[in-house]
């Protein structure tokens, strides 16, 4: 299993409503998890902790690399990945993988 965990700092645009801008790109980010199959969205949110340098995380699990690499280049996915660049200044990504055997 590999956790992908992405963390941005976030910032709606002007005369934006940051419900309905998440609220996209969460519909984004699960319709490209369901089409490549194979991965479930644990958590999409804000971080409401003061003096973080990030206020937005997603949180999801795949089940293997080949599922988050045809979710990572899947075009809903990369329409997700447009509507976020134009609304952060920072990110980062963490990738590990695990083993649910034991």
């Amino acid at each position: 299993m590999i956790r992908h965990l992405v963390f941005w700092h976030f910032q709606a645009l002007n005369g934006e409503s940051k419900n309905a801008v998440l609220g996209d790109i969460r519909h984004k980010i699960t319709d490209a998890m369901r089409a490549v199959g194979g991965a479930e969205l644990k958590h999409f949110g804000m971080i409401r902790r003061e003096n973080s340098c990030f206020n937005l995380v997603l949180d999801s699990v795949f089940v293997n690399h080949e599922h988050l690499t045809a979710y990572m280049h899947h075009p809903i996915h990369k329409q997700a990945v447009t509507v976020l660049r134009e609304r952060t200044s920072e990110k980062e990504i963490i990738d590990y993988e695990y083993d649910t055997s034991a």
